[in-house]
C-alpha cells in the first residue's frame, strides 16, 4: 500500500521488508511485538470452545461437553483493511484542508490512520493557530469523500476480504472503524458485504478511539465475545496498539496486502 518497503512482525521477532506496488502512498511502518510476547500464524490461533451451563446439560451428557459453536471472533477494521479507500480519503482531505490553509502531509495522514476525522481536524486546526470548527470541517471533510464515492467505485481489498469470507464459517465477524457511521455503511454497502458483520462499530459509538482500546472492546461486547478469543485485522501502528490493548490478537495486514498471500502474521495481546 506504500512505495518502497511494507514491513511486518515475523517470526524471529525481527522486521523483515515486503516488495510492494509502486503507487505512491508512503509506508505506514511495522508494529513491534513487545519483548517477551509470542507471535503467532493465523493457523496456530486454535478454536475454543464453552462447556455448556449446569442448566443447559441434558442427562447422559458429559458435564464437559463443547457447545456446538466455536468461541472465536473475528474484528476488521475497514479503511485500508477491507476497502482500499485510503487514497480517497486523502484527496478529500487534502481539498478541505488546502480551502482553510491546513497542512496535512500524506505521509501524516496514513500515520493517523484509523483516527476519527474530528479529531484530527481539531489537531490541524490547534497546529496552525486558526478559528476554526473542528466539527465543521470534520463535516465537510466526510461530505468530500462521500460525495466523490460512485457506485463501483470503492474497491476491496481482495486478500483481507477473502480471509473474512472464509472467517465467516468459524465464528461472527465485526467492523471496528474510525470513520463516521453513515460514510462507513456506505463502503460496505459498495462492496456488497453489509450481511456479513454481526456488529459494526462506527466512531460514534465509544467516547475514545484508536489507540484505545474501546472500539474493538465494543464491537466484541456486541458479539458477545470475550476480547481473548478475538481477532483483529489492522492495517496501522495505531489500530494494532488498540487490539493489544483491548487483549485480542492482533493481524498486521501489510505484509498480506503486500505479498498477496494468507499467512499475516499475530501478535500476542498485552
Amino acid at each position: 500500500m506504500g512505495p518502497g518497503t511494507v514491513t511486518g512482525v515475523l517470526g524471529s521477532g525481527k522486521v523483515g521488508a515486503l516488495a510492494t506496488s509502486p503507487r505512491a502512498v508512503p509506508s505506514r511502518g511495522q508494529t513491534p511485538v513487545p519483548g517477551g510476547k509470542s507471535v503467532w500464524q493465523v493457523e496456530q490461533v486454535g478454536t475454543r470452545f464453552a462447556s455448556l451451563h449446569d442448566g443447559d446439560r441434558k442427562p447422559g451428557l458429559d458435564a464437559e461437553m463443547p457447545m456446538p459453536q466455536p468461541a472465536r471472533a473475528f474484528i476488521f477494521d475497514l479503511d485500508g483493511t477491507l476497502a482500499d479507500t485510503m487514497p480517497s480519503h486523502f484527496v478529500a482531505w487534502t481539498k478541505v484542508a488546502r480551502r482553510h490553509g491546513l497542512l496535512f502531509p500524506e505521509a501524516r495522514f496514513y500515520a493517523l490512520g484509523g483516527v476519527p476525522t474530528t479529531k484530527i481536524a481539531a489537531m490541524l486546526i490547534q497546529e496552525a493557530g486558526l478559528p476554526l470548527d473542528p466539527q465543521a470541517v470534520a463535516l465537510e471533510k466526510e461530505q468530500a469523500y462521500f460525495d466523490a464515492l460512485s457506485p463501483g467505485g470503492i474497491r476491496a481489498i481482495q486478500p483481507v476480504l477473502d480471509l473474512a469470507r472464509r472467517h465467516r464459517a468459524e465464528g461472527p465477524l465485526a467492523i471496528a472503524s474510525g470513520g463516521v457511521r453513515r460514510v462507513v455503511m456506505r463502503s460496505l454497502e459498495a462492496l456488497g458485504i453489509v450481511d456479513w458483520f454481526g456488529a459494526i462499530v462506527a466512531a460514534e459509538d465509544t467516547a475514545r478511539h484508536k489507540p484505545e482500546p474501546d472500539v474493538f472492546l465494543e464491537a466484541a461486547r456486541r458479539l458477545d465475545a470475550a476480547p481473548a478469543t478475538c481477532t483483529v485485522y489492522e492495517d496501522t501502528d495505531i489500530g494494532l496498539q488498540a487490539a493489544q490493548r483491548a487483549g485480542m490478537r492482533a493481524v498486521d495486514v501489510r505484509p498480506l496486502i503486500a505479498a498477496g498471500q494468507a499467512r499475516p502474521t499475530v501478535a500476542a495481546a498485552d
